[in-house]
């Protein structure tokens, strides 16, 4: 879908339904561009650093070696998968891709959306559902 199809059928009708202050709709379709085309950025930047870190590990190296083999052979080459970049490749490790990971990732959502670290929520959350909170302190 393209990105003028998503302001016009999800962005906008949403923004106008409970507004205080009435925008320009061509104003406001100027901001939303230039906000997403950043967080776009944002995100090909992360995935790269993600692809950097994978490609410089020993899983990478032998995933690259396995495909530099199979094109010179004209085989098919391995594929890609979330397996083979958490679980490894060849005998090698992956990278690591847990809480932490994931939280980079979406470390841009910040500026529209709470959150805070998952150690917070776990707490959060065991505080909530431990008999403690139903007790009363």
């Amino acid at each position: 879908m393209a990105i003028a199809n998503i302001f016009d059928e999800a962005v906008w009708p949403k923004t106008m339904e409970k507004a205080k202050v009435k925008l320009e709709k061509a104003i406001f379709r100027e901001i939303f561009q230039a906000e997403y085309d950043g967080m776009s950025r944002i995100y090909v930047e992360k995935v790269l650093k993600y692809c950097d870190k994978y490609m410089e590990s020993e899983a990478g190296k032998a995933l690259a070696q396995q495909v530099r083999a199979k094109r010179n052979a004209g085989s098919k080459i391995p594929c890609m998968s979330l397996d083979v970049l958490t679980q490894g490749y060849g005998g090698h490790p992956g990278i690591e891709w847990g809480h932490n990971q994931v939280y980079d990732f979406f470390e841009v959502l910040q500026a529209c959306a709470e959150t805070c670290p998952m150690v917070e929520k776990q707490l959060i959350w065991t505080i909530l559902t431990s008999g403690f909170a139903r007790r009363g302190g």
